[in-house]
C-alpha cells in the first residue's frame, strides 16, 4: 500500500516544508512513499526556487494545480504585473525565478525566463488526484447546486448530479478559489464514500467554526482539520510559519499524474 505525504500552500517557505516532510517520515528511497502537493507552491516566501527544484526533482510526486500557479502563468503571459500580482507575491516569485545572474533586467524579460524555466513543471500538474478513499484538490471540486446561486458552470446552466471529474478547464479554475471548508461544513457538499483533501483556505477557519476559538491570534489552531468527509491542510504559512504535512495510506486507482516514477 502506498503512503502519501500530502502538503498544500507551501508558498515558498521551503525550510518549514522540508522540516515537516522529514518529521512525517518521508524517505526518498522508499518506493512506497509519494509526495502530493495540493498547489500554491510559491509566492510570499523567500525560497520559491528551492521549492520548485525540490518538487521538480523529487521522486514519485503528484502535483495539483493551485490558484497561485494560475496567477503566475497569467502574469508571465501578460508580461507586466498588476496590483494583485504584487500583493499576492507573484511579482516577487517571477523576479526570483527570473535570470538569477541579471536581477536588474526588465520584468517582461524576467517573466519570459521564469516561464521557460517552470513550463514543464506546470505541465505536470493535474486538476485533481484520486485514490480508493481520497480525492486531492486545491480549493474544492467543481460544484453547482441550487444552494449556491452565484456559482455557475461555463454554459450558465444549473446541473444536478454534476459530473465534476469531467469538468471544463474554466470550472476547475473557479474551483481552485473555492473555500472548501464552507463547501463541506456549511453546504454539506461531499463526495459519497470519499474524503476530499484540500488546501487554499486556512485550517484555523475550520477550527474556529467547529470549536468556537479565534480564527487568528494567540488561541487559533493551524493544524490540519479532520472533518466529516474532508481534511483541510492549509497552515496559512505566511501568518503562522507552519507547513502541514499529513500522511495517508491508500491504494492507487491509477498512476496517471504520478511524476518521476
Amino acid at each position: 500500500m502506498a503512503k502519501f505525504f500530502v502538503v498544500s500552500d507551501i508558498h515558498g517557505y521551503f525550510d518549514a516544508f522540508l522540516s515537516s516532510l522529514k518529521k512525517a517520515g518521508w524517505d526518498s528511497e522508499n518506493p512506497d512513499h509519494y509526495i502530493i502537493s495540493c498547489g500554491d507552491n510559491w509566492d510570499r516566501g523567500k525560497k520559491n526556487t528551492d521549492v520548485f527544484h525540490f518538487l521538480n526533482l523529487a521522486p514519485r510526486t503528484i502535483l495539483i494545480r493551485g490558484n497561485h500557479e494560475s496567477l503566475f502563468e497569467e502574469c508571465c503571459n501578460r508580461g507586466y504585473p498588476q496590483n494583485h500580482d504584487i500583493s499576492n507575491g507573484t511579482y516577487g516569485t517571477i523576479m526570483e525565478l527570473g535570470d538569477p545572474l541579471h536581477q536588474d533586467k526588465p520584468f517582461n524579460e524576467s517573466s519570459i525566463y521564469a516561464m521557460n524555466r517552470v513550463e514543464l513543471f506546470l505541465k505536470k500538474m493535474v486538476d485533481y488526484f484520486e485514490t480508493e478513499k481520497y480525492i486531492f484538490v486545491h480549493g474544492y471540486i467543481p460544484v453547482i447546486t441550487e444552494d449556491l446561486p452565484v456559482y455557475y458552470t461555463r454554459n450558465r446552466t444549473y446541473q444536478k448530479d454534476y459530473l465534476w471529474r469531467n469538468s471544463h478547464y474554466v470550472d476547475w479554475e473557479q474551483a481552485r478559489w473555492l473555500n472548501g471548508i464552507d463547501m463541506a461544513m456549511k453546504y454539506k457538499i461531499l463526495e459519497d464514500n470519499k474524503t476530499i483533501v484540500f488546501g487554499h483556505w486556512h485550517c484555523s477557519y475550520a477550527h474556529s467554526l467547529a470549536e468556537n476559538i479565534p480564527e487568528f491570534g494567540e488561541d487559533s489552531n493551524f493544524d490540519p482539520y479532520y472533518g466529516d468527509g474532508f481534511i483541510a491542510i492549509d497552515g496559512c504559512t505566511a501568518y503562522s510559519g507552519q507547513v502541514n504535512v499529513i500522511v495517508l495510506e491508500d491504494n492507487f486507482i491509477t498512476k496517471d499524474g504520478v511524476n518521476n516514477e
